[in-house]
């Protein structure tokens, strides 16, 4: 599973970096959007040393959520569809 979402999670911030470079309209504090990405995968990276730890689980799906809301919100404001 933690395989499957690393590499979603890959696919998904190469085809927001392809984007934001050819848009004139970028998202709205971008480095904060990269310092997300980059905890997810430091969450995704201590899963895979200790799978079965119930509070680094949580800690993944709760900055992974906390993520995609964030993105959303900002999508929403830019009016993308």
């Amino acid at each position: 599973m933690l395989r499957m979402l690393a590499i979603l999670l890959l696919v998904v911030t190469n085809a927001f970096d392809r984007w934001s470079v050819t848009s004139p309209v970028r998202f709205l504090q971008y480095d904060n959007i990269d310092a997300e990405h980059k905890a997810i995968f430091e969450c995704i990276f201590n899963c895979a040393k200790d799978p079965k730890s119930a509070p680094l689980i949580t800690k993944l799906y709760d900055v992974t959520a906390d993520h995609f809301t964030d993105e959303e919100v900002r999508t929403l404001k830019l009016h993308y569809n």
